[in-house]
C-alpha cells in the first residue's frame, strides 16, 4: 500500500515525499522514501546512472555522501576515523532510500541503503573529506567483503544553491524485506540528520520507520566490529 504524507517540504525546490509499504509473503516489506510530486522550478529527478567509484591520486579532497549513520559526525569520526574538513546537507536525485540491508552476518537487523529510482531523491550530508579517508570509510563499511560497493553520484547541496557536486557514497544490491532496523541504528540516522539541518519533514518521515530493539546477535557483532576497528586505529 502506498501512503502520502500531507505536507510538502517548505520550499519550491522539493515535493511531497511518499512512505511506501510493499507487501511480501513473510510480511510487510521495507520502508522507502521517495519524492512522488515535484514543484515548478523543481530540477527533474532523472536516474542518474551509477558511476562505479575510482580513487583518483590527482585530488587532495573529495565529497562522501552519507545518508546513514555516517551522517552523525560523532558515528564518522568515532566509529569510521574519518576527520571530515566541512559538512553540508544535500540532496541526490535518481536514488531512494531504503531500510533492508542485511549485515554481512545473520543478525536479524536491516541497515541503510540507497536503490535507483527515477522517481525519488535522497536526503543526507555532503562531507567533504581527504581523498585517503575515502579509502578509510570503503574499509570500515566493509566495501572489500562486498557489504557495500562504492559509487560516484551527482549531489545537490541543499543551503546554497550550487552547481551539484561528483560525491562517493555506497549501495549494496543485498537486500532483506523481512528485515527491520534497530532504534538504535536509527537513533543516529536521526541525529545525524537533525544535526547538519535536514528538513523536518525528512526528519519526521526517519521517525517514522518501523524499527526493534537491538539484538543480541546484532550487538555482539557490533562490539566485535568496534575492537577490530580499533585495532586498525592502533595498528
Amino acid at each position: 500500500m502506498v501512503q502520502y504524507l500531507p505536507s510538502p517540504l517548505p520550499s519550491n525546490n522539493f515535493g511531497k515525499w511518499a512512505t511506501r509499504r510493499q507487501l511480501s509473503p513473510q510480511g510487510e516489506g521495507p520502508i522507502e522514501f521517495s519524492k512522488r510530486e515535484t514543484h515548478e522550478g523543481h530540477t527533474p529527478t532523472h536516474l542518474i546512472p551509477a558511476r562505479d567509484f575510482r580513487y583518483r591520486a590527482s585530488v587532495d579532497t573529495a565529497w562522501y555522501f552519507a545518508y546513514g549513520s555516517n551522517m552523525q559526525s560523532a558515528t564518522l569520526r568515532g566509529r569510521r576515523g574519518v576527520e571530515y574538513l566541512r559538512a553540508q546537507p544535500g540532496r541526490a536525485p535518481g536514488w531512494r532510500l531504503v531500510f533492508d540491508k542485511p549485515a554481512l552476518l545473520p543478525v536479524n537487523e536491516a541497515y541503510a541503503n540507497i536503490v535507483p529510482d527515477a522517481a525519488a531523491e535522497v536526503l543526507g550530508v555532503l562531507y567533504e573529506v581527504r581523498a585517503a579517508d575515502l579509502e578509510q570509510i570503503e574499509l570500515t563499511e566493509g566495501v572489500l567483503l562486498g557489504n557495500y560497493r562504492g559509487v560516484e553520484v551527482d549531489v545537490f547541496p541543499l543551503d546554497d544553491g550550487t552547481a551539484p557536486r561528483t560525491a562517493f557514497t555506497l549501495t549494496s544490491d543485498h537486500r532483506d524485506p523481512t528485515l527491520r532496523p534497530s532504534t538504535r541504528y536509527m537513533r543516529l540516522v536521526i541525529a545525524g540528520a537533525e544535526e547538519h539541518g535536514l528538513p523536518p519533514e525528512y526528519v519526521d518521515f526517519l521517525r517514522a520507520v518501523p524499527a526493534q530493539q537491538e539484538s543480541a546477535e546484532a550487538a555482539a557483532l557490533r562490539a566485535a566490529i568496534d575492537e577490530a576497528l580499533r585495532g586498525l586505529k592502533n595498528g
